[in-house]
């Protein structure tokens, strides 16, 4: 399909702090000081109203937090002594706040740590407290997930292993850190799969460049870690399998569901949970999506033509958005089995990098400018929310439109992000 100028969507605005490439995003939603009432069974009861905030992560370990809706920096931090891998918010799932650990986000950094941080509480107060920090195995850039309190993580000593820990005790007034538990330790998914008689065919291949001394048929180290719904885990693999596991507590039990290995031997580059059609979309260094319906077990592969290695991809009802290598960022539509094209993200050329400040000041002129075709390394989306009719009179103009838009960042090398709303 040829591409047309109203496919394309520019940048409603770019946020410039970072004078280092962005690696990582997060959308942290923080209540606004109004809130909704709500009349139930007789019971009149309330609920915060969530406004999205951005968080982003640097090379270096910065962390800034943005509010999108002035499009300047609230706060800035060194949270890390090395580049940012994973940013996430705690207490928070399709709009249930989780009490417990609401206010909390946390941070994974190349500096084999991640920290817990206190970022606003309960009225949406922004403050800045570092309430734990937890040893963690950052040598395969692997990311780091949560659902509810668990956290899953690449196993501390050995990267083919993943572990799982409770950290419910953070939502203590006064966290005790001898109560963290650390439920699964050194999850070996490959022995797993041994121990059961389960077939992995990609090991049985003859490839050209094969040295029977060296080969070893392994998944080699963990790549990317994705919660699912009902204690669900997908695991990608160096090797280019994907293993989908159920995750059972009482005893602590994994059971594998099923490994598919059509990226093999490219490793897995990113995870993405599709909720409306129950499956996992899996990237490599390559042209194609991998879709796994998590009901049946069944694989498709979609190949994008004209598209280069994906970078990234993110999904947001029936939609996915994806990024190259090449730099280009497009918006498609699953539709049967198949990704239809619906619109391509563009960043224009030229645009000044580094660090500006909050009246435009540019960076300094011995810094040299980079390339004008930069290609995203992270992209993030959050969905709009609905503003109920009796609280808008309290609500500005500006924080309406934020709330009520799909967002769309992009992260680029040149450490910039560009924040799209229209599409």
């Amino acid at each position: 399909m040829a591409l047309l100028e109203d496919d394309t969507k520019f940048p409603d605005f770019t946020l410039r702090k970072h004078t280092e490439p962005i690696t990582s995003l997060c959308f942290v939603r923080v209540p606004l000081g109004c809130t909704r009432r709500l009349l139930r069974d007789g019971v009149e009861s309330s609920s915060a109203l969530l406004k999205p905030f951005l968080l982003s992560g640097d090379e270096k370990g910065n962390l800034t937090l943005w509010d999108l809706t002035t499009r300047r920096p609230i706060k800035s931090w060194r949270g890390h002594q090395g580049s940012i891998l994973s940013i996430e918010q705690l207490g928070l799932k399709t709009g249930t706040i989780d009490d417990r650990l609401f206010g909390l986000v946390y941070s994974h950094g190349r500096d084999n740590c991640i920290k817990f941080w206190r970022l606003f509480n309960s009225m949406g107060n922004f403050s800045l407290e570092e309430v734990y920090d937890l040893p963690e195995n950052a040598l395969n850039f692997c990311n780091v997930d949560h659902r509810g309190s668990l956290i899953v993580s690449p196993n501390t000593l050995e990267s083919g292993k993943f572990d799982v820990y409770d950290i419910a005790f953070l939502g203590d007034e006064t966290p005790n850190e001898n109560r963290l538990r650390r439920i699964f330790q050194g999850v070996d998914v490959f022995q797993i799969a041994a121990e059961n008689g389960i077939n992995i065919p990609e090991f049985k291949l003859k490839r050209a460049d094969d040295d029977d001394g060296n080969r070893v048929d392994k998944f080699g180290i963990i790549m990317r870690l994705l919660f699912l719904e009902n204690d669900q885990l997908a695991v990608g693999f160096e090797s280019g399998h994907v293993a989908t596991l159920q995750l059972s507590f009482e005893p602590s039990k994994v059971q594998i569901l099923s490994i598919t290995g059509e990226h093999f031997p490219n490793p897995v580059l990113s995870l993405c949970y599709d909720e409306t059609n129950n499956m996992v979309a899996s990237t490599s260094i390559s042209s194609h999506v991998v879709f796994q319906d998590l009901a049946t077990h069944h694989s498709r592969v979609v190949k994008l033509d004209h598209f280069g290695k994906i970078g990234g991809i993110v999904n947001i009802d029936n939609k996915y958005i994806l990024s190259s290598w090449n730099g280009t960022t497009k918006f498609m539509e699953y539709h049967n089995g198949e990704l239809q094209y619906s619109a391509k993200f563009t960043k224009p050329k030229g645009m000044i990098t580094g660090d500006l400040n909050t009246i435009g000041s540019l960076q300094d002129s011995d810094k040299p400018l980079k390339k004008s075709t930069i290609k995203p390394n992270v992209l993030r989306i959050v969905d709009s929310v609905e503003v109920p009719e009796s609280i808008r009179s309290a609500i500005t103009r500006r924080d309406i439109n934020i709330i009520t838009s799909k967002i769309l960042a992009l992260g680029f090398e040149d450490c910039t992000i560009a924040v799209y709303t229209k599409f």
